[in-house]
């Protein structure tokens, strides 16, 4: 177990450290800090989705909604790359992109409350609200 923490480690310092260089560039190295957002969105729709299809997963409904999620996501990442690199014009507030970003966040949320779920027993509702600590029996 501790070697797959570990693998998780390096590919996400792996996949972050590039982008993170990438988003201050100009002239070609701009055109492929766009191309790689759509990219790099498509990570946690593929790992979502793989998650959501693993038997005796026991989080398969909230990876479900995690998957739409990240897909909503990815296509709006992949419209905002088409406008900037194919259309080449300013991109317009609100566009496309921005409805499939929008269209994402609820289906997280509900992915994040299918998460919680599981644990609905050991959380409750009074400590989470008044800020302290949330498991039942803890001091």
């Amino acid at each position: 177990m501790k070697i797959a923490y570990i693998a998780a480690a390096v590919a996400g310092a792996a996949v972050t450290i590039p982008y993170l260089m990438l988003q201050s560039s100009s002239g070609p190295l701009s055109v492929l800090s766009i191309t790689s957002e759509p990219a790099f969105s498509l990570i946690p729709l593929m790992l979502a989705f793989y998650a959501s299809k693993k038997e005796g997963f026991p989080f398969v409904k909230s990876a479900r909604w995690f998957a739409f999620g990240f897909l909503f996501w990815s296509l709006g990442e992949a419209v905002y790359s088409f406008y900037a690199l194919f259309l080449g014009v300013a991109i317009p507030f609100p566009s496309i992109a921005d409805i499939f970003w929008l269209a994402g966040y609820p289906l997280v949320l509900v992915g994040m409350a299918a998460f919680l779920l599981h644990f609905r027993f050991a959380i409750t509702v009074l400590c989470c609200m008044t800020g302290h600590a949330c498991l039942q029996g803890s001091v």
